[in-house]
């Protein structure tokens, strides 16, 4: 078999002592991506039902479909890396290795499907091994209590393991439930990153890869990647930078956007109205008042009168694009204009029109006056 020293990041040498002398019943695993938590869980379990011949294990995650191309994966590459192949069988359709020699079994449960959790009963031994993979998908610490009371019977030195990368939002359920778990004497909350983890484990990629985004956004990279928390819960947006415009780039502007909240109310008014149209005033520096824009209802909202003293308030917001541009040219060709003269001649005609059909119209009533 080999060496179990070089199979863990350096990071984890103390916490295997911790396992191997029993120190802890709960182990609580965070960092970011490359930490390489989920295998030194899977190495350490393998190996634990190895010399423990009473040993079972259940590894658990919140969605079952997500199991066989995740965790269960895993434990195969930590059979295969202890180089004990031979001892174990997989069932893909049960979602389960037994370890052929005494039928002890590490079975992958997801809870969503919680009636497939509870009690689990082996043929050998009791459940030693719990692991929780990715806890931080779980609803909270509630559902976690509800398949560990089911899963924690039949023996001794229960350890219990719970892997995950820390969401960025401090009030996160599994974040506050890490530091209730950091008091409790018989649990250890351990932080691991990448950077401890040799670099041919990880590859040339993942290590650019971890180094680009720390240069284009090093809180990102501190989240994803150092699995710290880096908000409080209370951003809306988490990647900006308050400071003033200056007025070169105001200046570089196509065009400034103004808004403004206007109010209208009914107190005091005598006769009520339809708000049609609004107007917008602008005054230059040094110049005189003049209207700059309008907005026209499509459906007019009515604004009643105060004589029932009832109170009505109408809200209208207006954004107003103004352009940067300190000239405007406009191309006026004969062809789209029309001259004076047409519009003249065009308006005589259409007068004219209008005289023979009313001199019409009269003539046809006058002769009807007459036939009576």
């Amino acid at each position: 078999m080999v060496r179990l020293s070089s199979l863990i990041a350096p990071s984890f040498f103390s916490v295997y002592q911790d396992v191997k002398h029993h120190k802890y019943a709960n182990y609580w695993l965070k960092r970011g991506r490359g930490s390489t938590k989920s295998s030194f869980v899977s190495l350490v379990i393998v190996l634990g039902m190895m010399q423990d011949l009473e040993a079972n294990a259940v590894v658990i995650r919140k969605v079952a479909a997500t199991l066989r191309d995740s965790v269960f994966d895993q434990y195969l590459w930590a059979i295969d890396k202890l180089g004990v192949s031979d001892y174990w069988a997989s069932s893909t359709s049960l979602m389960q290795l037994t370890y052929l020699p005494t039928g002890q079994q590490i079975r992958f449960k997801g809870a969503d499907k919680p009636q497939k959790i509870k009690s689990q009963k082996f043929r050998h031994g009791y459940t030693k091994f719990k692991h929780f993979e990715e806890i931080s998908d779980f609803k909270g610490m509630e559902e976690i209590r509800n398949i560990n009371q089911s899963l924690s019977r039949g023996g001794s030195g229960i350890v219990t393991f719970s892997s995950y990368n820390p969401l960025a939002s401090q009030r996160n359920w599994v974040n506050e439930a890490t530091e209730q778990q950091s008091l409790r004497k018989d649990t250890l909350v351990h932080s691991s990153d990448y950077r401890s983890v040799p670099k041919e484990w990880l590859g040339k990629e993942f290590i650019a890869d971890a180094e680009q985004l720390k240069h284009d956004n090093e809180k990102a990279y501190q989240h994803e990647y150092l699995g710290e928390v880096t908000g409080t819960g209370a951003e809306v947006f988490d990647n900006l930078t308050i400071r003033q415009i200056t007025q070169q780039e105001r200046v570089n502007f196509e065009s400034i956007y103004h808004g403004m909240d206007l109010k209208f109310n009914n107190k005091d008014l005598a006769h009520g109205y339809n708000i049609n149209t609004i107007g917008l005033y602008a005054k230059e520096d040094g110049g005189d008042e003049f209207l700059y824009a309008i907005t026209t209802a499509v459906d007019p909202e009515h604004m009643p009168d105060f004589n029932n003293k009832a109170m009505f308030q109408f809200n209208v917001t207006i954004y107003v694009v103004v352009g940067q541009s300190s000239s405007v040219t406009i191309n006026v060709t004969e062809e789209g204009v029309a001259a004076k003269k047409y519009v003249d001649d065009a308006l005589t005609k259409k007068l004219i029109r209008l005289l023979m059909i009313r001199i019409s119209s009269n003539l046809k009533m006058a002769l009807k006056m007459l036939e009576k």
